[in-house]
């Protein structure tokens, strides 16, 4: 009798299937333990309201007296997300919030988060120039005139006399010039037209 490869691997899937299925057959109760409907629900409500991920929800549950894998809530995350997925406007809004602002502060209570949030939507609206609004904010900022300085001022008397003086010294050089070439052209031309009298006609051949 004559036995190919792939017979001994069929019979080896075949023995793994009916091992693990006496095993489960005998503990009926085996494996993770079913995630209640609760902590479902609150894994879903933080997804969808703070856009977090697993390890922050993981961490926020062990505060509350809950322990799962962060695994496990991977899984419960992933699908919350494809059921209410995010709009990319506050995914947006929300990343430069952070880099921002709670980047670069340390939050100490609820309070002083709603104060830096206030504060941020203040200024994002205020004073905060965006590319999408020709380099303007949204609210419409009007341009700051730039105060004028005692250098500024020195500077503004001391260019309109030299201004005025080089324009007084060159306008006449200028009218100089082009009377001068004027004037050469006409003697050039009176010097042509006598030479061409003196030469007299060409005699007869």
């Amino acid at each position: 009798m004559v036995i190919t490869p792939e017979t001994v691997v069929d019979w080896q899937r075949r023995r793994f299937r009916r091992y693990w299925t006496r095993i489960s057959q005998r503990h009926p109760r085996s494996g993770r333990p079913p995630v209640a409907a609760e902590i479902r629900n609150l894994v879903r409500q933080m997804v969808r309201e703070n856009q977090w991920g697993a390890p922050r929800i993981c961490s926020e549950l062990q505060k509350l007296g809950f322990v799962l894998s962060e695994s496990t809530l991977s899984r419960y995350v992933r699908r919350a997300r494809e059921r209410h997925p995010a709009p990319a406007v506050l995914q947006r809004w929300i990343g430069t919030l952070r880099r921002e602002v709670l980047d670069h502060v340390v939050v100490l209570s609820r309070h002083h988060l709603v104060q830096l949030v206030n504060a941020y939507i203040r200024y994002y609206h205020e004073d905060r120039c965006h590319l999408g609004l020709a380099r303007d904010t949204p609210d419409g900022r009007p341009v700051t005139p730039r105060p004028q300085t005692v250098i500024d001022w020195l500077v503004s008397l001391t260019l309109w006399p030299i201004v005025t003086v080089a324009w007084l010294v060159t306008v006449p050089f200028v009218l100089l010039y082009v009377a001068v070439g004027f004037a050469l052209e006409i003697l050039f031309g009176i010097l042509l037209q006598r030479r061409d009298d003196s030469d007299g006609p060409d005699p007869p051949g």
